[in-house]
């Protein structure tokens, strides 16, 4: 468990969106999947922020709808990432430490996201209260 710290805040465009809008972010790299989106690099559509979401949890029948954690990412960390995976590598582990490195560098933000990956629209934006702890083991680890 962690907790976001105050000055880490998402931006207010991914704040401004609610119920059935279509995702305010696009895709840059899934690092994870499982019949859709579970981990991925994302930026904000309208000013840029890159973001790291994890899932935290999903239900719905096909395991549709996932809440997120978000944390941000530098830029600087974003454009490394994708120049090493553009370059590629027979070394089976480099793929993980990479992502490792991402995680590692990401500052937990205190927004939380429900999004539906079927049909790519945000269900739900939510800001957590000061002080609440967010689960960060893998969701693999936690809904096992």
């Amino acid at each position: 468990m962690a907790k976001p710290r105050a000055d880490i805040t998402a931006c207010d465009h991914l704040l401004a969106t609610s119920g059935g809008t279509p995702y305010p972010f696009c895709t840059e790299s899934v690092l994870d999947e499982q019949a859709g989106v579970t981990d991925a690099i994302v930026r904000c559509r309208t000013c840029g922020q890159a973001y790291l979401i994890e899932m935290l949890d999903w239900s719905g029948d096909l395991f549709e709808r996932r809440r997120f954690r978000t944390s941000h990412l530098d830029d600087d960390v974003v454009e490394k990432f994708m120049h090493n995976r553009r370059r590629g590598s027979c070394d089976i582990n480099r793929v993980g430490a990479e992502w490792f490195a991402v995680q590692s560098q990401a500052q937990l933000t205190d927004l939380e996201l429900t999004l539906d990956v079927r049909r790519a629209v945000v269900l739900e934006v939510r800001r957590l209260p000061a002080e609440t702890d967010i689960p960060m083991a893998h969701w693999r680890e936690r809904l096992r």
